[in-house]
């Protein structure tokens, strides 16, 4: 399966189905997106624009998470009311072993290259994932004109400068039915 527990609220009682309808001996294998670091780093920004530990005569952070908001939860009780934030790849493990599997083999992928790989236009009709709006449909719809082009000026040079640096994180799961 790829990508299917990142959807589905209760990942414990799925892992128990799939436990269920493996013969013994039968074998499964995940990949699931761990976007739960997205989403705290978005938490963390909130606690920041929160705090005003920062310039308040400069927008840029506070629409900066207005933007990310958009795209993944700012609390961490959002991040954990939603499926495709509410876990890690220790917890596909422990789901796992909860489940009953044997032989259990995690391998975490974490890609970190810089986002000037893609042209802006490009970057900005791409969303971090299938439940999320693109940062286009985020600037559309969230933000005035002028705060538009106030934040996607300062993003694109950003961007552009190849210092701001994307991580991908896969979770490979295998395990077997004793």
């Amino acid at each position: 399966m790829r990508a299917v527990l990142a959807y589905v609220e209760d990942k414990p009682a799925a892992m128990r189905e799939i436990y269920r309808i493996l013969k013994p001996g039968g074998r499964f294998a995940i990949a699931e997106p761990i976007l739960r670091d997205e989403a705290l780093e978005v938490c963390m920004l909130k606690q920041l624009v929160d705090s005003r530990a920062f310039n308040t005569e400069d927008p840029f952070f506070p629409l900066l998470l207005r933007c990310r908001a958009a795209q993944f939860p700012d609390t961490e009780e959002k991040a954990r009311a939603l499926p495709i934030t509410n876990y890690g790849e220790r917890d596909l493990v422990r789901f796992a072993i909860d489940a009953g599997f044997t032989d259990i083999h995690l391998e975490l992928h974490i890609e970190v290259r810089t986002e000037d790989s893609l042209p802006w236009e490009t970057f900005v009709r791409t969303s971090p994932h299938p439940l999320a709006p693109s940062l286009e449909e985020v600037f559309e719809k969230e933000f005035t004109h002028d705060e538009r082009m106030y934040l996607e000026v300062r993003m694109r040079a950003i961007f552009e400068s190849g210092a701001q640096l994307g991580a991908e994180r896969i979770a490979y799961l295998t395990a077997k039915k004793p």
